[in-house]
């Protein structure tokens, strides 16, 4: 009987007490009350406004690179000469691609290098390559298809592939549009940004949806990942255990409304927590400690971001623990007056 009482009496956590005044030798975080004059560090930050991770050049101003295929029209002033006059539309070579060398191969002119030139440089040095052999030709040089002036999707999209930037400017949105969109719930994904002109960016996938001018650079990568977060909440609550964060910002209210609230007839609405296992504002773990007895603790509460690998954890009540104790002796005396009315019997 004394080994049950004792497991009839365990606890299912720490104490109220024994979070907030550990022994000094055994103190291994740091503890910090949840107040209207300390909560601004944890609050929800300020969305960010950046509008681009590089900037999309116009087609006219690409570069002209190795595998790059190209346009070309060719026409001369009148009628007679090597090329198409004008008037008829010129001579078109579509589909010309340059080599890994940079140059281009056309009638007349010859072996013609292109690489790392504009479009409209490029015009101008097949124009000086026909000089003396056309009569006053003129060019004209257009992008087909460059796989140097892409973006590539890849990840938790439909049709993972390259997605071309000649036809202007495009955002992140776009791209991924392009690729078939997302194959999973927004609140689930993570966006992965690799750019040539700056370092990597995740991005929640809705918090995306808030920079729908975030743009892309020619030869970025948008990475679509999941990236279900959860926090665990313990405790005097209705359903404690593993909680997944269904908002890509979670309040602390909001972990309390996943696991049903506190237990009434269990909770201390004075002892609840958050253990960070890293992060806060010290080198070390960080406990916050909120008293939701107070007036104002619902919008300390609901201003309060919870981050993923959280631990929230309800303490007991004093008058729960001093019940837990009582009980089982209470118990024990009832089966022994129940014995000895049957004996009496």
């Amino acid at each position: 009987m004394s080994l049950a009482a004792c497991g009839l009496t365990a606890r299912s956590g720490p104490t109220y007490s024994a979070i907030l005044s550990p022994p000094p030798n055994e103190r291994v975080y740091d503890v910090i009350e949840i107040s209207a004059s300390t909560i601004r560090p944890y609050t929800f930050g300020a969305r960010s406004r950046s509008d681009a991770t590089g900037a999309s050049a116009r087609p006219d101003q690409f570069g002209i690179a190795p595998g790059d295929v190209l346009n070309i029209v060719i026409f001369e002033r009148s009628d007679g000469g090597l090329f198409a006059p004008a008037s008829t539309g010129g001579s078109n070579f579509p589909g010309v691609r340059v080599d890994e060398g940079g140059a281009v191969t056309l009638p007349y002119a010859g072996r013609v290098q292109v690489a790392r030139l504009t479009l409209a440089q490029a015009a101008a040095r097949i124009t000086g390559a026909l000089t003396g052999t056309a009569v006053d030709p003129r060019v004209h040089v257009q992008l087909a298809s460059s796989a140097h002036h892409s973006v590539l999707v890849s990840g938790e999209v439909r049709t993972p592939g390259r997605v071309t930037l000649l036809d202007g400017p495009l955002t992140v949105l776009d791209a991924v549009a392009r690729a078939g969109g997302p194959t999973q719930p927004a609140q689930a994904l993570d966006a992965v940004i690799y750019s040539q002109q700056a370092s990597p960016r995740r991005l929640p996938y809705l918090e995306l949806l808030s920079q729908p001018s975030l743009r892309l650079a020619a030869g970025d990568q948008v990475i679509l990942e999941p990236n279900e977060k959860r926090l665990l909440v313990m405790g005097s609550v209705l359903r404690p255990g593993l909680q997944t964060m269904t908002f890509s910002r979670m309040s602390m209210l909001d972990a309390l409304g996943t696991a049903g609230g506190l237990n009434d007839s269990r909770a201390d609405p004075a002892g609840v927590f958050v253990f960070r296992p890293t992060g806060g504002t010290a080198a070390q773990p960080t406990v916050f400690h909120l008293d939701m007895s107070r007036g104002e603790s619902m919008l300390l509460a609901h201003s309060f971001a919870v981050l993923p690998n959280d631990i929230l954890y309800v303490s007991n009540a004093p008058v729960w623990e001093a019940q837990k104790v009582v009980a089982p002796f209470i118990h024990l005396l009832s089966l022994s007056t129940s014995a000895a009315s049957i004996g009496g019997l």
